[in-house]
């Protein structure tokens, strides 16, 4: 069987029509003067856009060059001590402290991936910023409303809640805004939009934060196309949410076709990605799939670097090859 790469690494979403996109990049160029820098007014459209998609105040939103570069600008401004994370979960918290020499204090999520929110609280007189992912990267599951809710409320800094994947989920912490000046939520329009290559994030939070934050912001720190983009795809968020519904399915037909598959435990996933366990060696299937031009995500550290990988929610054929692959690289090691 003859194929081009299947990659299933990243978590792109690509159920987000390719043509479509392209499309809206043709629009962008023949509207703006590229030669020119982003304008103030171009930020306040986007921000006006945002506010209104998500029913904050447009005072409480920060943009930036995608959620990586603001989870940077985060550690940079606020984490004086240092920052909680809980391990296993996406690896640029840990990267962010280590480039501005801030201590990293870590809480073991739970055999479940549930985070345990006395556990993190033990960290409390240590650290000024705790990051939470939810919907968790990499091991796609949502955490409850209720353990977020007391963590803000008895966390003595200030709480990071990167919803990357909310899109794909069932609830948003964002309601809570309302009820606690010490929550920020990080957003991207990579997962959900499909606007991976443009680098597009934005925080929202407290009017309090927003101000400090905005003092640490360079200026023209988000390109003229990718602002433009992002006040398209909100424009056009009936194509963003039929894609996400498609996404879904075909979620849920992943999974049921790796849990078939002998050796394989799919977990369930609130995201555009599922984290499998599997009872040979991780690396083994990971270096045969890369072999057969299929990539996934594979992991270096305890405790996911033995028996555990990440893949991507492709669309249907791309899942198909990967199924097939798999299915091999356990047959072929079983001779």
């Amino acid at each position: 069987m003859n194929w081009e790469t299947v990659k299933l690494d990243a978590n792109e979403n690509f159920f987000i029509p390719r043509v479509f996109l392209s499309s809206l990049v043709k629009e962008v160029a023949d509207e703006v003067d590229l030669r020119l820098y982003p304008s103030d007014r171009l930020y306040t459209l986007l921000i006006r856009e945002i506010s209104s998609f998500l029913n904050v105040p447009s005072e409480s939103i920060i943009i930036g060059n995608g959620s990586d570069d603001l989870i940077a600008l985060l550690v940079k401004t606020l984490a004086r001590r240092g920052i909680i994370i809980t391990n296993p979960t996406f690896r640029i918290y840990k990267w962010a402290a280590k480039v501005f020499n801030v201590k990293i204090y870590e809480s073991i999520l739970a055999t479940s991936f549930d985070i345990n929110v006395n556990d993190v609280l033990r960290f409390n007189d240590a650290a000024d910023l705790c990051f939470v992912c939810s919907p968790n990267n990499p091991t796609g599951n949502q955490f409850r409303i209720d353990d977020l809710e007391k963590l803000i409320g008895e966390f003595n800094g200030i709480v990071v809640i990167d919803e990357a994947y909310v899109d794909f989920a069932d609830y948003s912490a964002i309601n809570l805004l309302g009820k606690y000046d010490n929550l920020i939520i990080a957003r991207t329009f990579s997962k959900g939009f499909g606007l991976a290559s443009f680098r597009l994030g934005f925080l929202v939070t407290s009017y309090e934060l927003a101000d400090k934050l905005r003092f640490s912001i360079p200026p023209f720190n988000v390109n003229t196309v990718s602002v433009l983009m992002g006040v398209k795809m909100i424009r056009n968020k009936s194509i963003v949410e039929e894609a996400i519904k498609k996404l879904k399915i075909e979620r849920e037909r992943l999974i049921n076709a790796l849990s078939i598959i002998n050796g394989i435990k799919p977990f369930n996933s609130k995201t555009n990605f599922i984290l499998f366990k599997t009872e040979m060696n991780a690396n083994y299937i990971y270096n045969y799939l890369y072999r057969n031009k299929v990539f996934v995500r594979r992991f270096d550290e305890p405790p996911l670097n033995k028996h555990y990988l990440r893949v991507t929610v492709g669309t249907p054929d791309m899942n198909d090859i990967f199924i097939d692959v798999l299915k091999r690289a356990i047959s072929h090691e079983n001779i």
